[in-house]
């Protein structure tokens, strides 16, 4: 059992049944909910078709209440630069993110966002993938000492776009923004590195229960 998750080689079959194999693929994993303004990913990817940059594409993984309304939205705008997979079992999930060169990790720009942490930013970073991440408040800070992406303006695509154009233009930059964040997660969140600080925490607890007895 993996204390944290793993990078993966890249997973070919499934590169070829979505018709992806040598594409520049920007993922977004996760619930497809109105919290996530997921309507400025479909922005972005219209950007990048309208100025007929074909190499990069969108993956939108898992479900939601939102995702019909993306679907339909993707198709009126005949955009062929996004797929959409339905939800996978977690084992799965190594998959597509080997597949992926960068993860997005966003939410609205809301004042009740700012303490909140999207799981997701973790995984990305445990797997070893770049983040453009729109999200304001705590999880930026933690991008940002982590130095594992770029954090752009929550809902807005140009940001995204020219975040994407970074990675995608410079692989180094983006893989350095990955072995950082796999760093952190190796050295901050593993399930042992976990235990021994929640141990350290009891412990100190304990002592200073017994320290007020007396």
């Amino acid at each position: 059992n993996n204390t944290i998750f793993y990078p993966k080689k890249r997973d070919i079959r499934l590169a070829k049944e979505l018709n992806i194999l040598d594409k520049f693929v920007v993922s977004f994993i996760g619930t497809h909910g109105m919290a996530h303004a997921l309507d400025k990913v479909l922005d972005c990817a219209e950007l990048f078709q309208k100025n007929h940059i074909d190499d990069i594409i969108f993956l939108f993984v898992g479900e939601g209440a939102e995702k019909e309304n993306l679907q339909r939205s993707s198709e009126q705008r005949k955009l062929k630069n996004v797929f959409f997979i339905n939800q996978i079992r977690r084992e799965e999930l190594h998959k597509i993110m080997a597949r992926s060169n960068l993860n997005v990790v966003l939410l609205k720009k809301n004042s009740l966002f700012l303490s909140v942490v999207p799981s997701k930013l973790y995984e990305s970073m445990a797997f070893g993938k770049p983040i453009v991440l729109g999200v304001e408040g705590e999880a930026k800070e933690i991008l940002k000492a982590a130095k594992a992406g770029i954090y752009i303006r929550p809902e807005n695509e140009v940001d995204m776009k020219e975040a994407i154009l970074s990675f995608y233009n410079d692989r180094n930059f983006a893989l350095e923004c990955g072995i950082n964040g796999r760093k952190v997660v190796e050295e901050n969140y593993s399930r042992k590195k976990l235990t021994k600080k929640y141990d350290r925490i009891i412990k100190t607890l304990v002592k200073d229960k017994n320290h007020e007895n007396h």
